[in-house]
């Protein structure tokens, strides 16, 4: 059975501030119905920039209402609190409903992908 999903990606200004909004967003998961979590990283540097401060979330939930709503909720932090704004320097959001434990695996890019958010 598909299940609704999310990916999170964001870039911030300090560890700090990323550790603060990666704390955020576990309080908000806190009674959210979770089918998976693939991930929920936080770090320092990548390939192309070794000083960049990145966190990364993938979750597959059982109901949309929840997925929707921690979707809705980090937009919302992103676009409109009046710090976590100015501590983001990057994000993108992406929905889909996920295939992965159906018979016929569809390609996640066809079922319901939307990027919600790309700053």
């Amino acid at each position: 059975m598909s299940k609704p999903r999310i990916s999170i990606y964001l870039e911030v200004d300090t560890v700090a501030h990323g550790q603060t909004i990666k704390t955020a967003i576990q309080n908000q998961l806190v009674g959210k119905d979770i089918f998976e979590t693939h991930s929920f990283d936080f770090g320092v540097g990548n390939l192309l920039n070794p000083s960049v401060i990145w966190g990364t979330a993938e979750f597959r939930f059982n109901n949309r209402v929840d997925r929707d709503s921690i979707r809705d909720w980090i937009k919302d932090q992103v676009q409109n609190h009046p710090q976590v704004k100015n501590w983001v320097t990057k994000a993108k959001i992406t929905t889909h409903f996920c295939s992965h434990d159906n018979l016929e695996v569809q390609d996640c890019m066809t079922t319901e992908f939307v990027l919600e958010l790309e700053k």
